[in-house]
């Protein structure tokens, strides 16, 4: 699985198949997140507080990156931020996607133009045709029950890069909590003996969810999905 990556990025960044125009004048990348199955949710108002918490978190680790900071802009339902650089874009969703489980979170990424209060740096204030293909885009998103798109230059790219998203999302969404924490402690540490002992479980049970998770296979495709989205920016910039 990640040889044939490998081979993708190969194909479509060392032979040219990638071919992306430089960017307008106020075109800028603006993602929009929305929570799957909002209406059920329970407690609204703690899950919104611990959204913010999640925004905060976000603005901080990658602050480098963003012209406009994530933030809540419809209810609890929806959150959004603009861009300045697509490379850490895997990355981010991934730290909010673990976040904020057990819920889920859709999002699309576009590039286009965003001419209202772009000086504000106001995510909450700003409006544009990019915001208009973005809702567009989530629409079709929702219908199918997928958590990723992206169009922010070539389409060839776009839909083999945003393949890479939901399939590694479908693989962790099928992961238990347990699990989803047994795998980010041992991601941070690298030793199962130091899961077991933080998680109070066997070493024997670490290794086995491990396993099961298939961690040593997601784990290379992430790599290689990440360097993909910094060449990919590298061109669009």
């Amino acid at each position: 699985m990640g040889c044939i990556f490998k081979l993708q990025l190969i194909w479509l960044f060392l032979y040219g198949v990638v071919n992306i125009k430089g960017t307008m004048k106020g075109e800028l990348y603006l993602l929009l997140g929305d929570v799957v199955a909002s209406r059920k949710l329970d407690h609204r108002e703690d899950f919104q507080k611990k959204l913010n918490q999640i925004c905060f978190e976000v603005n901080q680790r990658y602050k480098n990156d963003l012209y406009a900071n994530i933030k809540i802009i419809k209810g609890a339902d929806e959150i959004g931020c603009v861009f300045k650089s697509v490379k850490n874009t895997y990355e981010m969703l991934d730290f909010i996607w673990n976040e904020i489980q057990p819920q889920k979170m859709r999002f699309v990424l576009v590039r286009g133009l965003i001419d209202t209060a772009v000086s504000t740096k106001d995510v909450t204030q700003m409006d544009g045709p990019a915001f208009h293909r973005a809702s567009n885009m989530m629409v079709s998103l929702k219908k199918s029950g997928l958590l990723f798109e992206m169009s922010v230059g070539d389409d060839l790219t776009d839909t083999a890069l945003g393949g890479q998203f939901n399939l590694i999302t479908m693989i962790k969404n099928s992961w238990s909590s347990r699990r989803r924490e047994i795998v980010r402690i041992y991601d941070e540490e690298g030793n199962q003996e130091i899961v077991a002992d933080r998680m109070g479980i066997s070493q024997q049970a670490v290794s086995k969810n491990l396993k099961e998770s298939m961690w040593d296979k997601i784990k290379p495709i992430e790599e290689n999905l990440e360097v993909a989205m910094n060449l990919y920016s590298d061109r669009l910039e």
